[in-house]
């Protein structure tokens, strides 16, 4: 299966990281399941009560209700490839601006 994750690139991931470290409570290094869905819409990301429920009911089962960095990439990765397919699924509020020019 295609690995999007790798396709990722230096700007999303730094901009993942900031995020991340936002919702961490404990400077242990991890989020808790229950700041997925706030975690995923400061990225531009809006998964559906069903998609985030059932990433959640994932991340209570195999990691204690908490999610580290790689874990975090790899969720998003998960969800932006069943809502969008093709399409780049972190649209910067920056970039929508340029997007109509020129076409």
């Amino acid at each position: 299966e295609d690995n999007m994750a790798e396709k990722l690139t230096e700007e999303q991931i730094s901009e993942f990281k900031e995020v991340f470290t936002m919702f961490q409570k404990d400077g242990d290094g991890t989020i808790l399941s229950s700041d997925l869905g706030d975690a995923m819409r400061a990225l531009y990301q809006h998964p559906t009560e069903s998609q985030l429920e059932e990433v959640v009911q994932e991340v209570e089962n195999g990691h204690g209700g908490k999610v580290d960095f790689p874990e975090f990439i790899e969720i998003l990765v998960k969800i932006c490839q069943r809502q969008m397919r093709r399409k780049s699924c972190w649209k910067r509020s920056k970039s929508s601006t340029l997007k109509d020019s020129g076409t």
